[in-house]
């Protein structure tokens, strides 16, 4: 069994409505989506369990859909239960380093996702290892995720996104209970 995780970072959008894998409805958690200007950044993780496969139809569903840009990245949770340890999910207009304290479980797994709205700076993450981090949207807005599996200790940990310049970012994290 695993859980499938989507992990997604837009801009000029108000939020995510729905998700889908494969027509099942998923579980969404979400950082406040903050405002800077005419710009709406927001991130969020949908995710569901969801047994054997190599391929599912993905729907996502905003809240207002005009000019969207989002990227989004799927992942899969072998060490963790679909059981929620802790969540973070924090967003700041003026900020470099945007982090926060998410307790995990010995066994269990973490995703984080953020997004700045600075696309030359990359991310240096600290408390998760990042999977990877692009400018999204061409130029538009900085989009990176980083993940856990198999912890080894239980703790309360903190994960930092730092970009080095002080922008609008956002960043939603959560840890599951082991299976």
């Amino acid at each position: 069994t695993r859980i499938l995780c989507v992990t997604m970072g837009w801009i000029r959008s108000s939020a995510v409505a729905s998700v889908t894998i494969d027509g099942n409805p998923t579980t969404i958690i979400s950082a406040p989506v903050v405002t800077s200007g005419t710009t709406n950044i927001g991130t969020a993780i949908a995710y569901l369990k969801y047994g054997i496969g190599t391929s599912a139809t993905i729907t996502i569903t905003m809240a207002t859909s005009a000019n969207t840009v989002m990227n989004f990245e799927v992942h899969s949770v072998y060490s963790g239960s679909s059981t929620i340890q802790d969540t973070l999910a924090i967003s700041s207009t003026a900020i470099a380093d945007i982090s926060g304290s998410l307790d995990v479980t010995a066994s269990g797994g973490s995703i984080a996702i953020a997004v700045s709205e600075t696309s030359s700076n990359p991310f240096t993450w600290s408390g998760i290892s990042e999977h990877q981090d692009r400018a999204a949207g061409g130029t538009l807005f900085r989009f990176s995720d980083a993940h856990e599996n198999s912890i080894i200790n239980t703790a309360t940990i903190t994960i930092s996104a730092d970009t080095g310049v002080s922008d609008v970012k956002s960043l939603t994290s959560i840890s599951f209970a082991p299976f």
